[in-house]
């Protein structure tokens, strides 16, 4: 059973400190100061721009020996309360992802957990073939475990475009299981998800690896098994483990894969919300552990044969996300746009003279 009491109140100034000092520890780098430089230097050019923007435009519309008065701070005064919004955002943003990270430290050192904010690529023991896809691969709030629970967090990835296509960015939320035994690769798929994600990624399996189980588990899910192993796939989802499938929450996908179970969810889970670490209980109680049982008095020996054979590659659909990149471009964009503005309004302004 997991304590959830450390995420049920705002973190102490002690967790907060913890927070800041574990994030050195496991994320050294200057990444704050870069991208603090950066805001400088957008904030100059941005401050620049509006300037003589804001100069010209007073210079057209204030008559000749007369003050601009309150045209002057609206002109003014607009480009100031917006960068006061933005930064005012930007430091919310960051404070709340500060007392995020306080949060999960704190609620993984009570329950005997590990947790890192952020690591580059995914852990070498995690073996599901849908967290290789993409590239430059990034874990966020990955939480490890001794136990049968062995991680979970958000991966987040980018696939890169072709040709004029720009690269597109996704997370999904992945936890694995640890199995008692090595079996094969077998992939779960919900239905319902393809029609609602904006994701373009599939699975990518052959139709003569689908196994039909009856309805109305073929109506939700489609299972794709590697060919020589059905009789098995049989034996290690009875009646009652499709009636656990059928129960997970909506957009969940399911792979197993040598000794690991992992279920991924088409965006990134609400790992502060104690009712999320009741539903990874339940998980552990009653899917994991059903399998967990019926896999060790598994006979076929297909199973050994097969077990750890990466028979396919699979990806599930993900949640799209605004890159970093997507959002420079677009203040980019804003500034260039800005330049030009002011570059037509003075020349009109020269035309009247």
């Amino acid at each position: 059973m997991f304590s959830t009491e450390a995420l049920e109140r705002p973190p102490s100034a002690e967790e907060m400190r913890a927070a800041r000092e574990h994030r050195k520890a496991t994320s050294p780098g200057a990444k704050p100061l870069v991208i603090g430089l950066i805001a400088v230097v957008a904030a100059l050019i941005f401050a620049n721009v509006a300037f003589n923007v804001g100069r010209i435009v007073l210079e057209m519309f204030t008559p000749e020996g007369e003050g601009p008065g309150l045209l002057a701070w609206v002109v003014w005064g607009l480009p100031v309360l917006l960068a006061a919004t933005i930064v005012t955002a930007a430091v919310r943003n960051f404070r709340g992802l500060r007392r995020r990270e306080a949060h999960l430290l704190a609620f993984a050192r009570a329950n005997g957990l590990d947790y890192l904010p952020e690591q580059s690529g995914v852990p070498e023991d995690l073996h599901a073939t849908v967290l290789r896809q993409g590239d430059r691969q990034k874990v966020l709030d990955l939480v490890r475990s001794s136990g049968q629970l062995k991680a979970l967090g958000t991966l987040r990835w980018t696939s890169e475009g072709s040709g004029d296509s720009s690269d597109s960015h996704y997370e999904l939320g992945f936890m694995t299981w640890r199995l008692p035994r090595r079996l094969p690769q077998v992939v779960i798929d919900q239905r319902d998800r393809r029609a609602a994600s904006t994701a373009t990624a599939t699975h990518l399996n052959k139709k003569s690896q689908t196994l039909s189980m009856g309805e109305p588990f073929d109506s939700r899910f489609t299972i794709f098994v590697p060919a020589g192993v059905e009789q098995a796939a049989f034996q290690l989802f009875p009646p009652n483990v499709l009636e656990k499938l059928m129960q997970l929450s909506p957009g969940w996908d399911v792979e197993i894969l040598g000794d690991e179970l992992s279920l991924f969810a088409s965006q990134p889970f609400e790992l502060e919300s104690p009712r999320f670490w009741r539903s990874v209980e339940e998980v552990g109680q009653g899917l994991v552990s059903d399998i967990s049982r019926i896999s060790q008095r598994m006979i076929d020996s297909k199973v050994r044969e097969h077990a750890d054979v990466v028979a396919f590659g699979s990806q599930v659909l993900a949640r799209r996300r605004f890159s970093g990149a997507g959002i420079g471009c677009l203040v980019v964009f804003g500034v260039f746009f800005l330049s030009v503005l002011a570059f037509v309004v003075y020349m009109w302004s020269q035309m009247g003279r």
